[in-house]
C-alpha cells in the first residue's frame, strides 16, 4: 500500500533547501513560504525563521540579511539590497 502521509520535518527540510539554493524568482519562493508557514501553523510546529547570510545563498543572489559569519552588521545596512525570501525555518 502506498504511503499517504509525509513528515512535517521532511516538508520543512525540502522547502529550506529550495529557499537557500534555488535561483527561481522571489515570487516562487514566496509561494513556498506561504504553503510551509500554513502547514507549520496548522500543525503547531511553527518556531520562526532566520534570514540567510550572503555566504549561504548562491553566488550572485541577494541574501536575506547583510551579515558576516559572526552576525556583525550595522543596523542601517542590515536589510539593504536583500531578498526577504532567503530564509531558513527552525
Amino acid at each position: 500500500m502506498a504511503r499517504t502521509t509525509i513528515e512535517i520535518a521532511t516538508i520543512k527540510s525540502t522547502v529550506n533547501h529550495a529557499l537557500q539554493h534555488s535561483t527561481c524568482t522571489p515570487d516562487v519562493r514566496h509561494g513556498m513560504i506561504s504553503v510551509l508557514e500554513e502547514i507549520l501553523q496548522i500543525t503547531n510546529n511553527y518556531k520562526g525563521f532566520t534570514y540567510l547570510q550572503p555566504t549561504y545563498v548562491p553566488t550572485g543572489q541577494k541574501p536575506g540579511i547583510n551579515a558576516d559569519m559572526y552576525g556583525n552588521v550595522s543596523d542601517e545596512n542590515k536589510f539593504t539590497d536583500c531578498d526577504e525570501t532567503r530564509r531558513r525555518y527552525v
